[in-house]
């Protein structure tokens, strides 16, 4: 309808400018400036049209007038030249306006942004056409705001199809055998910026009264869709145009075709159009809309206008389908997929007021396009809509309302009882009875799929809601809700990140809750999450909320949690919750929502003992779409490990999502005590990494692997992490004056400073990275550098007994590294490994001593008796006591065992000048020593070996197994060769070296030297004599065996 009124309004125009010709028709002897003189003082006194042109010219029987500009309205018509064929002389004489041919080419009328109703009077002296929502002042029974926004603006369209009528009454008689128009429709918005364009062309006649007439009708525009894709749109028919009197319009009627291209069309269809508007008799006005496509009718709209109550009805059918929508919408996203059913709108175009009938039923598809919510509801069956409701003023009297939504099966019934008053000015509801109930909901299978998401990342993926809900008024105007009976859900299923974390639960809940214009309360009394007959979770208190915007909702209560009977539900969840040893979690909460958020809560978490309890408080408190801070103190004993220290810290909005700054301060923290709370806690954006990851990883072909991950395991952390604590016990170490700084970016976690005191002036230092890289192999790449760089041996090699001096002594230079490359968090752990460097420049080693030694006992001989004398010197230096050694009746040694008496007196107690250590710490606890390196000047050591860890245990307790290789020179060489220990000849270096690698087992804190010892007293045993050299020693006279 609104391209006919620019086309009529157009004709309209061109034709003032003739009847303005008529005007002045006697000048037509007269020189042009003084037909132009004329023509603008008669122009004049047009009303509500503003006309100017250049030249003029007339004859007998024709008038031409030059670039023409016309204004009306705010719309403008410019014309470079207008022609008329008429009677002049007829014309001057008889004050009427009869043409025989009307031409106008080439023109450009320009509609203005406001529909044209911005304040101008229209032709007649008439009323203006009532302005579009946003303009209209309130009157009497009438409020501005949003809540008018629909009767408002259907008010306008009510007033602005009379307007039609209106507009088009001339200021003179007229009349044309036949018209040719063809020019440009131009719309700008409010900068002046073109945002439609249509070329038109009509031709046609006769018009006159009690005549019909015939225009052919031709227009074409370009448009865009909502994906910005061109459309080309043609528009073909017939305007059928009767006047009732030489000066107005009876009747208008349209019949076409609308011929739309592009888009998201495969094909061009084509919309049949019929429109038509008459005015009848005592001042009533009748319209008529149908829409058909393929001879099957789409729309109708039959209404009316009675010009003395300015009130306007219509009537509506609907049948149409997806297809239709796409093609009345131009979009492929339509959510409506089918809609049926008929209507009838009353509207006073006076005040407002308004009144809505009908019934409608549709069905739904592509929700995705409006909302991620909405894409979730895609119900099999049909919505069916039904309604009965009248406006006065800012009073709603609403007389039918219901609503059915159904699946395969029922879904939800929403259906009203009794008809009720709701005044928007108080937000005051009010029924005819109110003891009576005013509303009923039933519930008889909602997928709580379609419910809004809990809270980010969380959503329910399983189960049906089902219950009854009556809902009745109050007496202070507002209205509660009266459940029957308890709503319950069964089978639900709740996901994190796409990833399903419980499953096979049974929701219960008891509701209460009111509505009044104060604000609103409820009780949940109580909500109950359980599986297999046992509760999970028992959730009881109270929420309550003021009217009005800025007025925050409170909600207090308490819960408790069978953590326990969670764990078997848990199970998909990585296996972490479900293997928690705590046993139970309750509390208390308040919470605050409104423009900031305030929260308080006591949650204690127990275990399976009764002394095993982790409690909690947490505050909360900040603007929610600003900053929020927090602090959470915690106390905590289980299995006998204590913790005392808050965590405290911000969260702020920031251009990577969120920041969180988080510092951990106090007494003591055991790591071990986070386990069982860790273990409820998936890090932020856990499982949403993974399932992301999983899903780039099917987009590449695979199974979410190396190539495919594309977020780290910390997800979208970003913040810094600060520790302060007195003592800091991991497994069975403590670290005292614990202080540290780490940063998390998006493909970085950064120790910048890490320290702890190992002992007097002595500190441990961390410095390191774990860096992520979607696109190399592996992905993630640790390195840490551990402190500290100077360590005292008594550290690590001292004893608590005070009698026994330590293997070691001395100062060493340690350099550790760790480091683990891996395609995931279980992959860099699991090869994570630590490479150790220790170098020492002075010190003194006690591992060679020869401690006591038990020589290996032999026959009673002559030979044994003279070695009898030496027995007390061997064991005195060996450790052996002759009173307890009987067996050892030496007297005097021989060359051999004092050659091991000599070698072993300077090993006892060797001061080097270099030692170097090569150590790898794999995750399998094992330290493997892979080079041993130490200088003695004399006396040179390698070799390799393994420490196994112990846990629970210090490093100092761990078992040990060293294997080294002794090499001596000179003297000491020699006296090695005499021992008979066997030996391999001399190095390049004049190192002899032993044969065979010395083995020490044990501890670092008491080293197993039985292997030394056994190879010495080996050595230092007597060999027996032969029998005949033992007879030939016995003769007289003969030569001593040395």
């Amino acid at each position: 309808m609104n391209i006919l009124r620019f086309l009529v309004r157009s004709l309209i125009t061109l034709t003032l400018l003739a009847a303005a010709l008529g005007a002045v028709a006697s000048a037509v002897l007269l020189a042009p400036p003084v037909q132009g003189w004329l023509l603008r003082r008669e122009l004049a006194k047009l009303p509500a049209v503003r006309v100017s042109f250049d030249s003029c010219w007339a004859r007998f029987g024709r008038m031409e007038i030059e670039r023409v500009r016309v204004e009306r309205g705010g719309h403008v018509l410019t014309a470079p030249k207008v022609s008329a064929e008429l009677p002049v002389l007829q014309s001057v004489w008889r004050r009427e306006l009869r043409l025989q041919r009307l031409t106008a080419k080439g023109w450009t009328l320009e509609l203005a942004a406001s529909g044209g109703a911005n304040g101008g009077t229209p032709a007649g002296g008439g009323p203006a056409v009532a302005a579009p929502l946003a303009t209209v002042p309130a009157t009497s029974g009438t409020a501005a705001g949003p809540e008018h926004a629909v009767p408002g603006s259907l008010r306008w369209v009510a007033e602005a199809l009379h307007r039609g009528f209106v507009d088009t009454r001339l200021p003179v008689d007229f009349a044309t055998e036949r018209v040719e128009l063809a020019g440009t429709v131009v719309r700008r918005d409010a900068t002046g910026t073109t945002t439609r364009r249509m070329e038109v062309s009509l031709q046609g006649g006769p018009l006159a009264a009690g005549r019909d007439s015939a225009l052919a009708v031709a227009a074409e525009t370009m448009r865009v869709d909502a994906e910005n894709r061109p459309v080309e749109v043609t528009l073909r028919g017939t305007l059928a145009v009767r006047m009732d009197t030489p000066r107005t319009v009876s009747r208008l009627a349209w019949t076409g075709t609308v011929v739309p291209k592009g888009g998201p069309l495969q094909t061009a269809p084509e919309l049949a159009v019929e429109a038509a508007a008459a005015r009848g008799e005592g001042g009533r006005e009748t319209y008529a809309v149908t829409l058909a496509r393929d001879g099957r009718t789409l729309a109708t709209v039959h209404g009316g206008y009675t010009v003395a109550t300015r009130g306007f009805a219509a009537e509506a059918t609907l049948a149409l389908t997806a297809e239709d929508f796409a093609l009345l919408a131009q979009a492929e996203t339509w959510p409506v997929t089918a809609l049926n059913g008929q209507g009838r709108l009353e509207i006073d175009a006076g005040n407002g007021d308004l009144s809505v009938e009908g019934r409608l039923v549709g069905r739904t598809g592509r929700l995705a396009g409006l909302s991620p919510l909405l894409a979730r509801m895609a119900p099999e069956g049909p919505l069916v809509a039904q309604v009965a409701a009248r406006r006065r003023g800012t009073r709603w009297d609403v007389e039918r309302l219901e609503l059915t939504v159904a699946g395969a099966r029922p879904i939800a019934t929403v259906e009203l009882r009794q008809r009720f008053t709701y005044e928007a000015g108080d937000r005051k509801l009010t029924v005819a009875e109110p003891a009576k109930e005013w509303l009923k909901v039933k519930l008889e299978a909602l997928p709580l799929a379609w419910l809004p998401d809990p809270t980010a990342g969380w959503q329910f993926t399983a189960g049906e809601l089902a219950g009854e809900v009556g809902v009745a008024p109050t007496p202070d105007g507002g209205f509660a809700l009266r459940p029957v009976g308890r709503l319950t859900a069964r089978g639900v299923a709740v996901a994190q990140g796409g990833r399903v974390v419980a499953d096979g639960l049974d929701v219960s809940l008891g509701l209460e809750a009111s509505h009044s214009p104060a604000g609103w309360t409820c009780r949940y009394a109580p909500l109950v999450v359980a599986s297999g007959g046992r509760e999970l979770l028992v959730l009881e208190g109270t929420g309550s909320g003021g009217a009005g915007p800025g007025r925050p909702a409170v909600w207090t209560g308490t819960l408790k949690a069978q953590l326990d009977a969670w764990a078997g539900r848990l199970e998909r969840w990585g296996g972490a919750a479900a293997k928690t040893t705590a046993r139970k979690l309750e509390g208390t909460f308040t919470l605050s929502v409104g423009p900031t958020l305030t929260t308080e809560a006591t949650l204690t978490l127990g275990g399976a003992r009764e002394q095993d309890r982790v409690k909690a408080t947490v505050k909360v408190s900040g603007a929610t779409d600003q900053r929020l801070s927090f602090e959470v103190p915690v106390v905590a004993n289980w299995s006998g490990r204590t913790s005392d220290f808050t965590a405290e810290g911000t969260w702020a909005p920031s251009s990577y999502g969120a920041t969180t700054v988080l510092k951990l301060h106090g007494k003591e923290l055991d790591l071990a005590l986070l386990r069982p709370m860790a273990a409820l806690v998936q890090p932020r954006g856990g499982a949403a990494v993974a399932a992301a990851n999983a899903n780039a990883g099917r987009a590449n072909g695979g199974d979410g692997g190396r190539a495919a991950l594309v977020r780290p395991f910390w997800g979208d952390a970003y913040g810094s992490v600060a520790l302060a604590l007195e003592r800091l016990r991991v497994g069975a170490d403590e670290f005292r004056g614990v202080e540290a700084t780490a940063y998390v970016e998006e493909r970085t976690i950064k120790v910048t400073y890490g320290r702890h005191v190992l002992g007097k002036d002595v500190e441990g230092r961390v410095t390191g990275e774990v860096t992520f890289d979607p696109a190399a192999t592996p992905t993630y790449r640790m390195a840490f550098t551990l402190g500290p760089d100077e360590v005292d041996a008594a550290t690590v090699f001292g004893t608590e007994d005070e009698r026994r001096r330590p293997a070691f002594e001395g100062k060493f230079k340690l350099e550790r590294t760790l480091v683990s490359t891996g395609a995931s968090l279980a992959e860099l752990v699991a090869q994570a490994r630590q490479d150790i460097r220790l170098t020492s420049k002075s010190g003194i080693v006690r591992f060679l001593r020869a401690g006591t030694l038990e020589m290996e006992p032999e026959k009673a001989t002559p030979v044994a008796d003279a070695m009898g004398s030496v027995g007390s010197a061997v064991g005195w230096l060996f450790g052996v006591d002759r009173r307890t050694r009987t067996n050892l009746a030496l007297t005097k040694p021989d060359a051999q065992t004092q050659a091991v008496l000599d070698f072993t007196y300077p090993l006892a107690e060797l001061g080097y000048s270099d030692l170097s250590l090569a150590a790898t710490w794999g995750r399998d606890g094992v330290v493997r020593v892979t080079d041993l390196a130490l200088n003695a000047g004399k006396v040179r050591l390698t070799g390799v070996g393994r420490l196994e860890e112990r846990r629970g245990e210090s490093m100092r307790r761990w078992p040990l197994s060293l294997d080294l290789k002794l090499g001596t020179n000179g003297k000491l060489a020699e006296l090695m060769t005499k021992t008979g220990l066997p030996v391999n000849a001399a190095d390049g270096m004049g190192y002899t070296w032993l044969a065979v690698p010395v083995h020490f087992g044990g501890t670092l804190e008491q080293m197993d030297v039985g292997h030394w010892q056994r190879m010495l007293a080996q050595a230092a045993t007597p060999k027996p004599m032969p029998a005949e050299n033992a007879a030939d020693a016995a003769k007289p006279g003969a030569k001593k065996q040395p």
